[in-house]
């Protein structure tokens, strides 16, 4: 089976998950800003022109803060509904592709 190439702004919003979980509304808000100076200095770098990889942190950051400064507490992974639903949408994915294979 072909390897798939790698989903970089995937990756990024996952990255973000792992590091935010724990966090409350003033870590996530302030791990945003670093995430958008990070972007701001990487702006003119010509190998990260079109990596999708910063603008989904920046994004998921921005998700993640805006969330816990609604629902306060931290942030948890495991009871982000945006999280779960991608999880779900990814195991059914996966049982269609599996299934196709199964008909071969």
């Amino acid at each position: 089976m072909p390897r798939q190439p790698v989903d970089r702004a995937k990756a990024g919003r996952s990255s973000v998950r792992r590091r935010a979980t724990g966090m409350t509304a003033t870590e996530a808000a302030a791990a945003l800003e670093e995430a958008r100076l990070q972007q701001h200095i990487d702006r003119d770098r010509e190998d990260l022109a079109g990596d999708e990889l910063g603008p989904a942190e920046v994004g998921e950051w921005k998700r993640i803060a805006q969330q816990l400064a609604t629902t306060g507490g931290v942030y948890a992974p495991q009871s982000d509904a945006v999280v779960q639903d991608e999880l779900a949408a990814e195991a059914e994915e996966e049982l269609r592709d599996l299934e196709m294979e199964l008909e071969r």
